[in-house]
């Protein structure tokens, strides 16, 4: 979680780190970015390009080249933009209603997306994103990386994946998720975000703050 203050704003749940330690975000529809290593008490913004220029605008990833990756809608239409700090946008890729989740970028240099029906991945070199998987009736959705491959949260419960996007397991949508504090809630109305070692999950919207993992699976 982050703690200290960013000078005066409000950072909401869509704000996403890169590779130098900083953490990306939209204000206002302004792109900004706070470093976590900064001196002093509070977290001072970098204002990236004009004020308000990124309207409808989400921080969704980042890559290890320095790109932000930004989901943008419009007149009821979505793209996904790659965004370059310093010359603006790369390229843009049309999207079906809703959006994508969070980027993720694996170590051979893919770019993945979880979106309202498919997770999707964009290959180095590639100029087009290609359809891995099928995901009908999504509901809530959850996409992070977890170790060489994925964990997924939609209405089929939690799936995991493996480096290529193939399922490798999947857990009851019905199973009850334990909470960190001690409470409990069904898995498919969880939100996930984050994972990382220990077997903990980390939980977005609501209560939730960290979910165990019990036994190997998913």
């Amino acid at each position: 979680p982050v703690h200290r203050a960013v000078a005066g704003l409000r950072m909401g749940a869509d704000w996403t780190p890169d590779s130098a330690g900083r953490i990306w975000f939209v204000h206002d529809s302004t792109l900004m970015w706070v470093e976590m290593g900064g001196p002093g008490p509070g977290l001072v913004p970098h204002v990236v390009g004009r004020s308000r220029d990124h309207p409808n605008t989400f921080v969704v990833g980042t890559s290890r080249a320095g790109t932000v990756w930004l989901s943008k809608s419009k007149d009821g239409k979505f793209e996904l933009i790659e965004f370059d700090p310093a010359s603006g946008p790369r390229r843009r890729f049309p999207l079906r209603p809703g959006g994508p989740q969070p980027i993720r970028e694996d170590a051979a240099g893919r770019t993945w997306f979880a979106s309202d029906a498919a997770l999707m991945v964009l290959e180095p070199g590639e100029q087009a994103f290609r359809r891995v998987l099928d995901l009908p009736q999504l509901g809530p959705l959850g996409f992070v990386s977890d170790g060489p491959g994925f964990l997924l949260v939609n209405d089929d419960g939690l799936i995991s994946l493996d480096s290529l996007g193939r399922v490798v397991g999947r857990g009851d949508p019905a199973a009850q998720v334990a909470e960190r504090s001690g409470g409990a809630q069904p898995l498919r109305d969880v939100a996930l975000v984050h994972s990382q070692a220990g077997g903990e999950l980390r939980g977005g919207g609501g209560r939730v703050g960290g979910l165990r993992r019990e036994g190997g699976g998913p």
